[in-house]
């Protein structure tokens, strides 16, 4: 079977067809440079997956219609099984692929098809209307839909063993106050910056004089006392002290330490929980990666000190990139600038756009104005996480 390709702006658009049919071969069809500069990315992860289609690109002017036609005249007459993916392409091409049609209709079976990445099924397009029978999957992973944008993930966030449990434990304490929890862990973290030097990174030791210095120390003492006597009694830390000289505690497991790393880290732990555990109506993954604090390089060089960006929860649903900004406290306008941009420029029109907040803490005219805003980006709003339960949360990630 051979492939017929429109080149499209659209990475995604361009290798879809490769993906569900895996094809013999497939033909490109646009501008050279812009098809060279992408094509060695497409090969890649098409030897990643172990398809092994044969790419070939034929070059066009995109603004003469006749010769395009020529083309797909050429292409017409000398393969034998090859079927038109409309998915991508500009509208001259398409133009031209309606008068090929037309021109063969009555001496040759010219099949056409286009993928709906929403349902995740091709549709005919040709007399018959009959799809082409898929073999593969529409699915990539984060690393690679980031990788098929010219980007690269550098890294993700947590790797080591996560417990749900762990996750569902913090969470309830950070629901209790969030505004509360993001003090109590600030105050925490800034305590532990003069904890004593050991090997066990778990177990942490604070001389009271090693506190000097810190501004407003005797508050933020008793904020993580609060805190430490919540995580004693569930569990989460062990043999907590608080003497006079010296504050003592040993985290349960690493886990539990990341998570309190940073105020925003347990609810993309919380987020990136329910949105792993959801399943589809046969029950498979909803979502087939997920990954917390991806950090993506743009131009995908690791060597370089280049533009990159975390994004707290990316998520893919078969070749549709979720890009989630993760908010436990104040959230700035700009928050919405920067999740529109990463997002598009890291999955295009296929993006999909979310930003969650523990409680949106802004009044007023000002709220309405970030609300619509973000609306105006196609950014999906979920301001009272704090008050949701897993099922509501599910369907709020469902609607996206």
């Amino acid at each position: 079977m051979t492939i017929v390709e429109f080149f499209d702006q659209s990475p995604t658009a361009n290798l879809i067809s490769c993906l569900v049919f895996r094809p013999d071969k497939v033909i490109f069809i646009g501008e050279a440079q812009k098809m060279k500069q992408q094509i060695l990315c497409y090969k890649k992860i098409l030897a990643q997956k172990k398809i092994t289609t044969e790419i070939v690109l034929k070059t066009v002017s995109l603004n003469k219609i006749d010769t395009i036609a020529e083309l797909l005249s050429e292409i017409v007459e000398q393969e034998k099984d090859c079927i038109f993916d409309l998915t991508g392409g500009d509208a001259v091409s398409l133009a031209a692929m309606g008068m090929i049609y037309e021109r063969y209709r009555n001496q040759k079976q010219i099949r056409m098809h286009h993928f709906d990445t929403l349902t995740g099924c091709t549709k005919g397009c040709d007399f018959s209307g009959e799809a082409p029978k898929m073999t593969g999957q529409a699915e990539i992973s984060v690393a690679e839909n980031i990788m098929l944008y010219g980007g690269t993930v550098r890294f993700t966030g947590y790797r080591g063993e996560k417990s749900e449990k762990t996750t569902a434990k913090l969470w309830r304490i950070c629901c209790s106050d969030p505004a509360g929890w993001n003090r109590a862990v600030s105050d925490l973290r800034e305590l532990e910056s003069r904890r004593e030097a050991k090997e066990d990174r778990l177990a942490v030791t604070i001389s009271t004089g090693a506190l000097a210095g810190i501004p407003n120390a005797e508050q933020k003492l008793k904020s993580a006392d609060q805190l430490l006597s919540q995580l004693q009694k569930s569990g989460l830390i062990h043999n907590y002290s608080c003497r006079k000289d010296s504050i003592s505690y040993c985290y349960q497991n690493d886990y539990v330490r990341h998570c309190l790393e940073k105020a925003g880290n347990i609810l993309e732990a919380k987020v990136l929980s329910v949105a792993g555990g959801m399943l589809d109506d046969d029950g498979r993954p909803y979502y087939s990666d997920a990954k917390s604090g991806a950090a993506i390089d743009w131009d995908g060089d690791l060597e370089d000190a280049g533009t990159c960006n975390e994004i707290d929860v990316l998520l893919m649903r078969g070749v549709i990139p979720v890009f989630i900004s993760c908010k436990n406290g104040e959230i700035d306008d700009d928050e919405l600038y920067k999740l529109n941009t990463v997002a598009l420029r890291f999955g295009g029109i296929y993006a999909k756009k979310a930003l969650i907040a523990s409680e949106m803490r802004r009044k007023g005219a000002g709220t309405e104005y970030f609300m619509q805003r973000a609306e105006d980006m196609g950014i999906l709003v979920i301001d009272n996480m704090a008050h949701l339960t897993d099922k509501m949360l599910e369907e709020k990630l469902r609607n996206l």
